[in-house]
């Protein structure tokens, strides 16, 4: 992947990684309904960032849920979700 700035370069791959979750999501929607509260998508790619003109590491993460809105397990997904993405920058 080649980008110009970091924020397209984050960009880019969030767009692209769900994507490719909703892509996949008619096989994984077999799950829906079980125990399992949602999938974790995470890609770690090369990137190569034009403006410094030096490559590096991209990676990005997706978080697909089904639980219902109001629901506990909407609830805990959000959580998971939101303290994920405070680890992660």
């Amino acid at each position: 992947m080649t980008y110009s700035t970091e924020a397209m370069g984050r960009l880019r791959l969030e767009c692209e990684l769900s994507k490719r979750g909703e892509e996949s999501k008619r096989r994984w929607q077999i799950l829906e309904g079980t125990k399992i509260l949602g999938l974790l998508f995470h890609v770690i790619m090369p990137a190569l960032d034009k403006i410094a003109n030096r490559y590096v590491v991209a990676q990005q993460t997706e978080l697909q849920t089904w639980g219902n809105h109001g629901t506990l397990d909407r609830e805990v997904g959000y959580a998971f979700g939101t303290a994920l993405k405070a680890i992660a920058r």
